[in-house]
């Protein structure tokens, strides 16, 4: 897919139209998205039963944290994507 249709998908009534390299050559054949191959990760799991209610409930806390979360799988997404041969074929 390499763009959403979004004004004729509101014309027609569904979220969104994939708009593929192959489209308007194929017809609706040509809306099939391409096929393409996914990896799905799991991290170490992060313990939050140490934090009692008030702790829940700081903003501060909470924002440096959910960055911790974010930079993790961050960090593991730049680890598979240096591992990859390619971006065609895994």
């Amino acid at each position: 897919m390499i763009g959403r249709g979004s004004l004729i998908a509101d014309l027609v009534g569904v979220p969104y139209l994939p708009i593929t390299p192959f489209f308007p050559w194929l017809g609706l054949l040509g809306m099939i998205p391409l096929p393409s191959k996914w990896t799905i990760g799991f991290s170490e799991p992060i313990d939050f039963a140490t934090f009692d209610d008030a702790s829940r409930k700081n903003r501060i806390l909470v924002n440096k944290i959910s960055q911790q979360v974010r930079a993790r799988i961050q960090n593991m997404i730049k680890d598979e994507v240096r591992e990859r041969r390619s971006i065609w074929f895994g």
